[in-house]
């Protein structure tokens, strides 16, 4: 198998345990354990960082790490877990999950082909663009269909929680277009610029949990029950280390927007684990949603796969350009 096989089949693990994180997530923010999004958060990515002590430490004593390097983790800890997290966490208690699924999950490839093009790094074709408002319309259907009357309400409290979500969705989308360009500095491997950015977001996250205390506070950490702390380290170990490692091995092999697309799967796999371990229903439009989403996968992978030809021949992509002055776009 080819490295950009390894690493589309990293990103499927990554989407398959990022989606099982709702439902450990789930156990550990409800129930007897009760602990505060932002002291979850905290402890889940402080205990995920600890595992890249070893090669963190080794690249900061060898001088592979300068300055610069250290500035651009903190930059990514910043964007991808401190702000992301606090941004996400807000925004599903102003608003709900479905909405926070549709406006997460669903805007987060979109945005991230903007961004790679904005940047300069990727082109935007109009196909992709097609592909990717299938996909949103395909986590819409999936999200929406058993929560409709949840999806329609509006307060100014909802607005500024869907604000926040939308602001969550770029976050992350200029962080995997930063990630996947600074990772082509030798000194900046996957595993180091993903240790040294989780460690700085940790760092971030603990500092906001202790300015903006909730619930039991860190003392609700201490008193998890044995299949709490599994919850837990699943989330850092599985979910955290494993998950943001191989998503970032991805980003150096496939292009940031084709990573961020299976990003989309995540709902589905989370509505699964809903069937199989909460007996949830599965609605007609979920079902429907499912189709659209697939459809959607198999005619990006041959945009991507077309491209990789065209571009391996010398041929020029059709890209979006707009030309001076004009806001009409042209292929």
């Amino acid at each position: 198998m080819t490295e950009v096989g390894w690493a589309r089949v990293g990103v499927w693990f990554t989407v398959a345990v990022w989606g099982g994180s709702f439902v450990a997530a789930d156990a550990l923010l409800g129930g007897a354990a009760h602990l505060s999004p932002l002291v979850l958060a905290a402890s889940r990515f402080s205990l995920a960082a600890l595992f890249f002590v070893v090669p963190l430490v080794r690249a900061i004593g060898t001088g592979q790490l300068h300055l610069d390097h250290l500035l651009k983790m903190a930059v990514l800890g910043l964007m991808g877990y401190t702000f992301y997290f606090w941004l996400q966490y807000t925004g599903v208690a102003d608003t709900n999950a479905a909405v926070a699924s549709i406006l997460v999950v669903g805007l987060i490839p979109l945005m991230t082909a903007l961004s790679a093009y904005a940047l300069g790094q990727e082109p935007l074709t109009l196909p992709t663009v097609a592909a990717l408002a299938l996909g949103l319309a395909g986590i819409v259907l999936i999200v929406a269909g058993p929560h409709h009357s949840a999806v329609l309400t509006w307060t100014s409290t909802y607005v500024f929680g869907g604000l926040c979500l939308i602001a969550n969705a770029v976050l992350w989308a200029v962080n995997s277009t930063l990630s996947k360009q600074w990772m082509r500095d030798p000194g900046l491997p996957p595993l180091v610029l993903t240790g040294g950015s989780m460690t700085f977001g940790a760092i971030g996250l603990v500092l906001a949990s202790l300015m903006f205390p909730a619930g039991g506070g860190w003392g609700a950490v201490w008193h998890l029950s044995t299949g709490g702390w599994a919850s837990l380290l699943f989330l850092s170990a599985i979910c955290g280390v494993a998950g943001y490692f191989l998503y970032n091995y991805a980003l150096t092999r496939i292009g940031a927007p084709e990573a961020a697309f299976y990003i989309y799967f995540e709902p589905v796999v989370a509505v699964a684990l809903g069937i199989m371990l909460l007996h949830e229903r599965l609605a007609p439009a979920s079902i429907l949603g499912a189709a659209l989403l697939a459809i959607a996968a198999v005619v990006l992978t041959r945009l991507r796969a077309r491209a990789a030809r065209l571009g391996s021949a010398g041929a020029p992509l059709p890209v979006i350009q707009y030309e001076g002055g004009h806001d009409d776009a042209r292929v």
